[in-house]
């Protein structure tokens, strides 16, 4: 975790991480710290029965542009 603040330096702004702190210590945003989680169980849910149909259809359309550019056999 001593890597951290070095990566979040790299994305946020000192002002920015200020208003993160505030928010998370306000009432949603400590709702968002417990709720997110299961949020974030039950849309992956949702999402992984549709991955490997979406994931032919993107190797189909790589295929398509790679034949389309003569880089395929």
């Amino acid at each position: 975790m001593g890597d951290a603040p070095v990566i979040y330096a790299r994305h946020f702004t000192a002002s920015e991480l200020r208003e993160l702190t505030d928010f998370y210590r306000a009432p949603i945003g400590k709702k968002a710290l417990s709720v997110l989680p299961q949020v974030t169980t039950e849309l992956m849910a949702l999402m992984m029965p549709r991955l490997p149909n979406l994931q032919q259809e993107v190797m189909q359309a790589f295929g398509k542009i790679l034949r389309k550019h003569g880089l395929t056999i």
